[in-house]
């Protein structure tokens, strides 16, 4: 059951909101490692899969760093 306060966002919106950065998966699997996810590369890189491919939904710490990254390309450069 949907929350009407808490955002959502597709798989397909996720796809585009990489695309709008120039990231693939892989490419934001590494920024999230690099800003210091604790967990192993290859649960991220499964998860951020997952959410690609519409398996699990897009959490809310997502959809905020994705629109940080937007907003301020810095901080995204800051993770390469």
């Amino acid at each position: 059951m949907k929350h009407p306060h808490h955002p959502t966002m597709t798989a397909e919106q996720f796809r585009a909101a990489l695309d709008r950065l120039g990231l693939d998966l892989l490419g934001l699997a590494h920024a999230l490692l690099d800003l210091g996810d604790p967990r192993a590369a290859a649960t991220v890189l499964r998860r951020v899969h997952a959410m690609a491919a519409g398996e699990i939904r897009v959490p809310a710490d997502m959809m905020c760093l994705l629109k940080c990254f937007e907003r301020h390309p810095d901080l995204m450069r800051r993770a390469e």
